[in-house]
Order: structure tokens, then C-alpha cells, then sequence
């Protein structure tokens, strides 16, 4: 009985340990890559600029600030990187 009681208590404990990790994991995680590596830059490529790219998120979106979801850390609406990928793919020729 008493065994019972001990594994029992231990699950518990170990699922309050483990709920608030499964919780951060559910979240929304922004880019990894850092910004040298894609040479980003805080001013645009001609047209070429972080909102109108596919990976920005403006700040509405999951996470609750504009992001990228390639470039690690703040970027700027009007900033560039060479991950740039049209946000609308029947601009292309």
C-alpha cells in the first residue's frame, strides 16, 4: 500500500516538473540561424524587404512581436537576408 502511494506521489511530481516544458515546447520558437550566416541587414533589396518575405511574422502572429522564422532574434519590418522567399509566389516570372 505504501509502495502504491510512493509511485504515485512520484508520478505526480514528475508531471508537475514536466508540464511546464511541455508548455514552452507548444510555443511558437522564432528563427535559429543567426544573422550573419544570412547576411542580414536592416535596410532592404529594392523591393526585397522583411514584410514582404514568407518567413516574417508581423507581430499580431504567434509569439506577440514581428519575427522571423528563420533569422534568430529582432528584425526589422524593413530589413533584409538572402533567406528571403516571396511572401506571395505568383509574383514570379
Amino acid at each position: 500500500m505504501i509502495a502504491r502511494r510512493l509511485l504515485l506521489g512520484g508520478a505526480a511530481a514528475a508531471f508537475g516538473l514536466l508540464a511546464p516544458m511541455a508548455a514552452r515546447a507548444a510555443e511558437p520558437r522564432w528563427g535559429t540561424l543567426p544573422k550573419v550566416a544570412l547576411r542580414y541587414r536592416d535596410y532592404p533589396l529594392g523591393e526585397k524587404s522583411c514584410v514582404t518575405c514568407a518567413h516574417f511574422l508581423h507581430a499580431g502572429a504567434a509569439g506577440g512581436a514581428a519575427h522571423c522564422t528563420v533569422v534568430a532574434g529582432v528584425v526589422q519590418p524593413n530589413g533584409y537576408c538572402i533567406a528571403w522567399q516571396d511572401r506571395n509566389p505568383s509574383n514570379t516570372c
